[in-house]
């Protein structure tokens, strides 16, 4: 059915009743978000102004439901919020929060559940990790990929398991661009740091319970303010005083010896917080006790109201947490550069990743440009789908969403501990499963409908029914572009790398299952995995065949996403040589992407990687007559 709130349709089916979801470590209860009314705004400047807080039911989830599924963490919330909110991070002559559609990315409006108004699939947490220092953190959940939202016909639809316009890589390639100005210098550094200490009371909010040892720390941190007070004009580069030159010295060593640090983000070990805490203070305290030595009359009044104890103790507390921050900073700065790298044979562009060539560089420091980007698929009709993957290269339910949380942002060590939280994900993922495909919301012709349902059991079902005949179609066959099934039959360090990824997920999903609290029990993993097991990965060099319910909403269309629209596949028109992505708009006659109009990014389908050649020839239709593929078209719309 269709629900239509304030000039947005959410398409899905039938209500039931809530999840019985239990909650696990940095998860909050699932509340009911607070209903915005018509019209309200997105926090976010320049989000679509429409009610997106979904106060009643979408689809089979409930509005609580849809709440928490644009917004669950996963674990891959390793991005500062107050970096984020920072306006030292600007892109051109704006902050780089603002407009964040630019990014493909579709507002959502205030919410008990979305309390900072944050766009769909952004997530905000207070990881369990001591080197994010308490902070709140913001990533991706699944939601980021894979809602869709379709203007036509003076409608506005929003899919939810519909592929985004989510443009992966320019987001955290802007990100670095924008974090790496203000960290090459030591006093916007400064400035930096001062705003993390204006997050601890909201992050201390968001964890809840006030942590033991509460009131010796608040009276710590009274005594940092008072500290603090005093340095509201100090500059590092521009000490004022022989008590601000000690201090400059002290930051400005760390400074450089923080930017210095060029190991890979997951060494050394992520949950080492306090031991690295306490090497600093080892390191900073006797410069400090010497700048404190000064007579008192050259300190500064908030530290001359401190006893000379506490002096000491807030000061050395300052500098270590200047450093702590900025060594988190340019570990993010590391990440955005991985994830972000310009290094590309294949730029993606919106709604497309190359998620395997990314995750091999990320996690075996291989250096391959990546080569092969796809379209971010659909969520609903996955019970029908034993084999994951545009090639179905895994069973593993578990393991494939790790590893999706690792390519948005999830760290982990060389303990293979890690910030996953796999009872989230597992939450998220039994959401998705309640997803059903969206009915055609527009007109249909009737008479070509019940024709093309006979050409579509005669050409079409044996590999697209609802329960397709064989697993995949041979590139041989299929002959659409290779690259993304070569890039996964590669190899890895001289072995298969659907091994090499294999072992190593493993690692990681097993020390997260015994991370959790409580820990993950055998019966609970194997609920995990949807029975299937063992898990399995392979690389196939072949392409998945799927169901097509739904398929009008999830444009362009092959798995590299080179063909805009379902007319253009049936080749009653021209497959175009570019076309634009990045819009939302939507042709309801040839049933997809619009082939004229402005988008944000060019696809040009003469670059190996994205080819638009395949799926061609009597096998596939394309040599029907053509009032029998119109037909077709037709009946395609109502899957």
């Amino acid at each position: 059915m269709e629900r239509q709130t304030s000039g947005i349709i959410v398409l899905g089916a039938a209500l039931v009743a809530g999840s019985g979801l239990q909650t696990c470590r940095n998860e909050r209860p699932p509340v009911e978000p607070t209903p915005s009314s018509a019209g309200a705004s997105s926090a976010v400047p320049g989000a679509t102004a429409t009610d997106t807080a979904l106060p009643a039911v979408a689809g089979d989830l409930s509005a609580q439901e849809v709440a928490e599924f644009y917004h669950y963490p996963e674990g891959s919330e390793v991005l500062p919020y107050f970096v984020l909110r920072s306006k030292l991070l600007r892109t051109g002559d704006q902050p780089f929060w603002e407009h964040l559609e630019r990014f493909g990315l579709l507002g959502d409006a205030d919410s008990e559940r979305n309390p900072e108004g944050l766009p769909v699939g952004m997530t905000l947490d207070v990881p369990r990790d001591m080197s994010f220092l308490g902070l709140r953190m913001t990533g991706f959940n699944c939601a980021a990929c894979h809602v869709g939202e379709i203007s036509a016909e003076g409608k506005t639809l929003r899919v939810l398991g519909a592929p985004s316009r989510f443009d992966i890589k320019s987001f955290y390639r802007e990100f670095g661009a924008a974090l790496r100005a203000p960290l090459e210098s030591v006093s916007q550094s400064w400035q930096l740091f001062r705003e993390s200490l204006k997050e601890r009371n909201a992050a201390r909010a968001l964890r809840g319970a006030a942590p033991a040892g509460a009131q010796a720390r608040a009276a710590g941190e009274a005594a940092d303010r008072s500290a603090l007070s005093s340095l509201e004009q100090f500059d590092p580069e521009h000490p004022a005083t022989p008590f601000e030159e000690e201090l400059a010295r002290a930051l400005q060593h760390q400074y450089d010896q923080a930017r210095r640090e060029s190991a890979p983000q997951r060494r050394p070990s992520l949950l080492d917080g306090a031991t690295r805490l306490g090497e600093t203070r080892r390191q900073v305290r006797p410069g400090l006790v010497r700048a404190l030595q000064r007579p008192e009359a050259e300190l500064p009044q908030g530290i001359r109201e401190l006893v000379p104890a506490a002096r000491e103790q807030a000061v050395t507390e300052l500098v270590t947490e200047f450093t702590a921050v900025i060594q988190l900073l340019v570990s993010r700065l590391r990440l955005a550069t991985q994830i972000g790298k310009v290094e590309d044979s294949v730029a993606p562009g919106p709604g497309r990743v190359d998620a395997f060539v990314t995750a091999k560089d990320i996690l075996f420091g291989t250096t391959d440009p990546p080569n092969s980007p796809v379209s971010f698929p659909h969520l609903w009709s996955i019970d029908a789908t034993h084999w994951l993957h545009w090639d179905g290269n895994t069973n593993s339910v578990m393991e494939r969403n790790l590893g999706q949380a690792i390519g948005l942002g999830a760290v982990f060590d060389a303990q293979h501990k890690s910030t996953l939280l796999p009872r989230n994900i597992h939450a998220l993922e039994s959401w998705a499963r309640r997803l059903r495909a969206p009915s055609w919301p527009f007109a249909l012709d009737a008479q070509k409908v019940a024709r093309g349902r006979a050409l579509f059991e005669d050409k079409c079902a044996s590999c697209h029914g609802p329960s397709p005949g064989s697993e995949n179609t041979a590139l041989a066959e299929i002959e659409t572009d290779p690259n993304r099934a070569e890039s996964f039959a590669s190899q890895v360090n001289g072995q298969p790398l659907a091994q090499e990824l294999h072992i190593l997920l493993e690692k990681i999903k097993n020390q997260a299952y015994a991370d959790a609290q409580p820990p993950i029990s055998a019966e609970q993993a194997k609920e995990f995995e949807a029975g299937r097991l063992p898990s399995i990965w392979r690389g196939s060099r072949a392409y998945a065949n799927r169901t097509l319910s739904g398929v009008w909403a999830t444009a362009p269309y092959l798995h590299n996403g080179s063909v805009p629209t379902l007319a253009q596949l049936l080749e009653l028109q021209p497959r175009p040589s570019t076309f634009q992505l990045g819009q939302r708009g939507y042709d309801t006659q040839l049933v997809g992407v619009p082939t004229q109009g402005s988008g944000s990014f060019t696809f040009d389908t003469r670059t190996p990687g994205n080819h638009n050649t395949g799926h061609s020839g009597s096998r596939y239709g394309s040599t029907l007559p053509e009032p029998d593929r119109w037909a077709l078209l037709e009946y395609l719309k109502t899957l």
